[in-house]
């Protein structure tokens, strides 16, 4: 369980710095936004420029500062592209160890499983065993009921069922050290069907833990499947951010070009 909270951590620690990535992220999109806007507006500039070189000396300045700020721009791209390759390094690495973490949970759920099938069988033929022993002692108690009604009945005929009462009471001593063998095994069996109890409670809560573990990872395994994916679409618009920076930087540069040989 402790792993599995680790594990969340870590993924608190990837979302959150995925989530500044984003934020990074917006920020440059409006900052190019703007640039775009205002290469536009020097461009409608230009073309009213009658050579004039103070405007000239205007935009190229102008132009200077649009281009360091479109070199700051691909230079915080790099960063993000740095922060992304990071967070997805780690996403990786934490994915390839939850999925050993589902796999070992996934295999002791099964042992479980099979343990637990087994331990039934274990109960019910304890249960069997103890139903035996109540016929078994049915039966002492019908013997020990006929053996004395064979002594009562010996002693009424006087000497010539002597012999007959001998047996009888041997049989009448055999029902009872029966019943009291019969006790004592449902009173071992009545232990273990107590201990069986309580292990039966324990092996349910097991249960209970490796599937809530289970349902965990799985989760977990779902939500490193999301990050890697927003990671990839974070990839995806910062090229998208990059190349617009460095088609910006271009045109710059070709328009400080343009005007410097009129």
């Amino acid at each position: 369980m402790f792993e599995f909270l680790n594990k969340y951590k870590d993924y608190n620690q990837l979302k959150e710095e995925l989530e500044r990535a984003e934020i990074d992220k917006a920020s440059l999109q409006k900052e190019l936004i703007n640039k775009e806007e205002k290469i536009a507006q020097l461009e409608a500039k230009i073309e009213e420029i009658n050579g004039e070189n103070n405007s000239k000396d205007e935009i190229i300045e102008m132009m200077n500062h649009m281009q360091t700020e479109d070199e700051w721009i691909i230079g915080k791209v790099d960063d993000i592209n740095n922060l992304s390759n990071q967070v997805l390094d780690k996403t990786i690495n934490s994915q390839k160890e939850i999925r050993v973490m589902l796999t070992e949970l996934q295999e002791s759920n099964q042992q479980l499983t099979r343990f637990s099938e087994i331990f039934n069988k274990l109960i019910k033929n304890i249960k069997g065993i103890n139903e035996l022993a109540a016929e078994i002692n049915g039966i002492a108690d019908q013997t020990n009921l006929l053996a004395l009604n064979a002594s009562i009945e010996a002693a009424r005929v006087g000497e010539a069922g002597q012999g007959f009462a001998v047996v009888a009471d041997e049989i009448k001593q055999l029902a009872v050290e029966t019943s009291q063998l019969l006790e004592d095994i449902t009173q071992t069996t009545d232990q273990i069907y107590t201990l069986s109890s309580d292990s039966e409670d324990k092996v349910e809560t097991l249960d209970d833990n490796l599937n809530s573990n289970l349902h965990i990872a799985e989760e977990l395994t779902m939500k490193f499947k999301e990050t890697t994916e927003l990671i990839n679409n974070i990839f995806e618009e910062v090229d998208v951010i990059n190349q617009a920076g460095g088609d910006h930087l271009g045109l710059g540069n070709n328009i400080v070009a343009v005007l410097r040989e009129e």
